[in-house]
């Protein structure tokens, strides 16, 4: 139960895609629809380029992050 009487159902998304593409299209729309319209706030607390992706894996792994990390494919590698 969330708040109020909304309700969430979670799968494992590759999983769902593979065996269900148009649920899973229909599911992407609006959820990119409810982000749109600011009706979901996602905490991002990190935005790296796709090469940090094996350094991200392990603040992950450590926990604590508070948020989520997101890989900007588009970003050039950095070096550290």
């Amino acid at each position: 139960m969330l708040f109020g009487d909304r309700r969430a159902t979670f799968y494992p998304i590759t999983a769902h895609r593979n065996l269900h593409l148009e649920e899973f299209k229909a599911d992407m729309a609006t959820l990119f629809a409810l982000l749109r319209d600011g009706q979901i706030h996602p905490v991002v607390v990190d935005r790296l380029p796709l090469s940090a992706a094996r350094a991200v894996h392990e603040r992950i792994e450590k926990g604590g992050l508070g948020g989520k990390i997101v890989l900007l494919p588009w970003e050039p590698a950095t070096t550290a």
